[in-house]
């Protein structure tokens, strides 16, 4: 190989690595309404997981029901960490 080529071909492998780190990567796409926020009937609230099928409820305060949140389990529910 003469010099002439040899130096077509680095000039070639700096261009094409200047390509390959320029170019955007491509990140996967998030995981839109996984999480469902649900208010029935003005007392309760539900969050549910529709990957796994897990439900957390919580009462509005004004309801005098318990105010921190539970989670519901059924036996449609898959097991956490599965």
């Amino acid at each position: 190989m003469d010099t002439k080529a040899a130096g077509v071909l680095g000039v070639c492998l700096i261009i094409a690595a200047l390509i390959v780190a320029l170019l955007p990567r491509s990140q996967p796409a998030p995981e839109v309404g996984r999480y469902q926020f649900i208010r029935t009937n003005g007392v309760n609230c539900f969050v549910l997981d529709t990957k796994t099928g897990r439900l957390w409820q919580r009462y509005v305060e004004s309801s005098g029901g318990p105010t921190n949140w539970s989670e519901n389990t059924g036996s449609w529910v898959e097991a956490p960490g599965k």
